[in-house]
């Protein structure tokens, strides 16, 4: 029924050079191509999926229509056909014919997909983006609908941050300032008294981390971060004393850093027992070295041992032995034996450290940032990428994905649609009017997900066999260089879990 079907319109962004282009990452010429959804690159690129009742088109002008249909759960599998109707003033309507193939292979639930979503989220930016006060009533409103997003794609992680902006870099001049355009929030409030005591306000925390429980995200909660990104350690609170907001700066393992965080980590720990999230709850870490991390956990044993074994870690193999939870670089991937240039399947062998993790029962999920060129999300990727990546941590046998990020968006996404990093890096999603707008990059990460569900779903019933899971996966991943991969590999490989048809 045509209540099953989502007609949205693709929308065209300009492409803009990044800062971070001419320092280290992925550059547009190395990244754009043909395949890129839209072919009047350079100067713009398809990527937002608009809903609108209907649309002015140019004359002389294409526009792309993206259509999204919803199969039931309960519907009987066969082949169903219907129309779509095209009107357009001055001229007669076209009526197109429609096949549907519904399989009887039953898709699981977001919630229960065998994949690991952690894609990061700024309650901070929907505020910015919205033009609503910071935890207003309409702010989460808003929140509500951008975490129901996140539900369904399967997001399996809260990202909390428990300390203000803990994402600093070296701006121009060297000046320390948030790498995102508005800095991640502390969710929680920190006050220190006017006789030295400190005191924590977890009440915007607990909303937070209830609403997306109840949307569905989780049930992991990342807290970011008893180490900030760059630069010396950092702590902003309210100053009783002194009457006014102070963002101290001090060393990592100083006394003054140990004591902060020796008052801080007992109070969470309590905190998060007496909500009952303390098993499900990870501190959280952004590409850290190891011997920051030997420091943190000393620290976490003493202060709160309850946490010592629950630490998540995006970085390199060196920090495994801290990480209940590591997402390793993609660059990992290849040097245990994929190939990152694009012409191979980018899987062979699960990466060593993987491996080892597995048996021990440790997550292992791997990440993309500003590099590599391929695959990659960003706006002017070839769009085929987006979903070949989740398959590529089926093909190293890895729980799942890791992006930031979802929604850290420049002041004006539309017209300017970069901040610091290469375009699309920063967000997966755009800000509209009730809520987040999609991409056509995040419906095809989804597609990717739901690809990698189904087969992990398929073969824990022992409808698919280890060697064709693998097979499919190979297939999808084969030149994961969207500019040269034929994008039906993504065909072929579906079909291959589902051959019944």
């Amino acid at each position: 029924p045509a209540g099953q079907v989502e007609v949205r319109y693709v929308a065209y962004v300009p492409v803009v050079r990044a800062q971070s282009e001419l320092t280290w990452s992925a550059r547009f010429e190395d990244v754009a191509g043909d395949a890129v959804s839209g072919a009047r690159a350079p100067d713009v690129v398809a990527d937002p999926l608009v809903l609108l009742p209907r649309v002015d088109v140019p004359t002389l002008r294409a526009q792309p229509v993206w259509f999204t249909l919803r199969v039931p759960a309960d519907a009987a599998p066969g082949r169903y056909t219907g129309t779509i109707r095209i009107e357009a003033d001055a001229h007669p309507a076209r009526v197109l014919s429609l096949v549907l193939h519904v399989e009887a292979a039953v898709l699981p639930d977001p919630a229960d997909f065998a994949f690991h979503l952690d894609v990061w989220m700024n309650p901070a930016a929907v505020a910015a983006a919205h033009g609503v006060a910071p935890w207003s009533e309409a702010h989460w409103t808003l929140l509500e609908a951008y975490l129901r997003d996140l539900a369904g794609r399967g997001q399996k992680k809260i990202t909390t941050t428990v300390l203000d902006n803990p994402w600093p870099v070296a701006w121009r001049g060297g000046q320390m300032r948030a790498q995102t355009f508005t800095p991640h929030a502390s969710l929680v409030g920190w006050t220190r008294r006017a006789d030295g005591t400190w005191h924590f306000d977890f009440d915007t925390f607990d909303r937070y981390v209830e609403m997306a429980l109840q949307a569905g995200v989780g049930p992991s909660i990342g807290l970011y971060s008893l180490l900030v990104f760059h630069g010396p350690q950092r702590f902003t609170y309210f100053d009783e004393a002194r009457g006014e907001v102070v963002s101290e700066e001090t060393a990592l393992g100083s006394s003054r850093w140990h004591a902060v965080w020796t008052a801080f980590l007992p109070r969470l720990r309590d905190h998060l027992r007496d909500k009952g999230w303390l098993d499900q709850s990870y501190l959280a870490f952004d590409e850290r070295a190891a011997a920051e991390m030997e420091r943190v956990t000393r620290l976490v044993a003493e202060a709160a041992p309850e946490l010592a074994g629950k630490i998540l870690i995006a970085g390199t193999a060196d920090v495994s032995p801290y990480a209940a939870d590591l997402s390793l670089p993609y660059s990992a991937l290849a040097d245990a034996g994929g190939d990152e240039a694009g012409d191979q399947a980018t899987c062979a062998a699960m990466p060593p450290v993987a491996a080892g993790r597995a048996a021990a029962g440790q997550r292992t999920l791997f990440y993309t940032a500003g590099t590599p060129a391929h695959p990659n999300t960003f706006s002017f990727s070839p769009a085929v990428e987006a979903r070949v990546l989740p398959w590529v941590a089926l093909c190293h046998g890895l729980d799942g994905y890791l992006r930031w990020s979802y929604n850290d968006w420049p002041p004006d996404v539309y017209r300017q649609p970069s901040f610091f990093y290469v375009q699309g890096d920063e967000y997966l999603v755009y800000p509209g009017p009730d809520g987040p707008v999609s991409s056509i990059r995040w419906e095809l990460l989804k597609d990717g997900i739901e690809d990698v569900a189904l087969a992990r779903a398929l073969y824990a019933a022992g409808r698919l066999d280890a060697a064709t899971v693998q097979r499919a996966a190979r297939l999808a991943t084969q030149t994961p260089d969207g500019r040269r991969k034929d994008a039906r590999d993504l065909i072929r490989a579906r079909r291959l879990l589902t051959p019944e048809r």
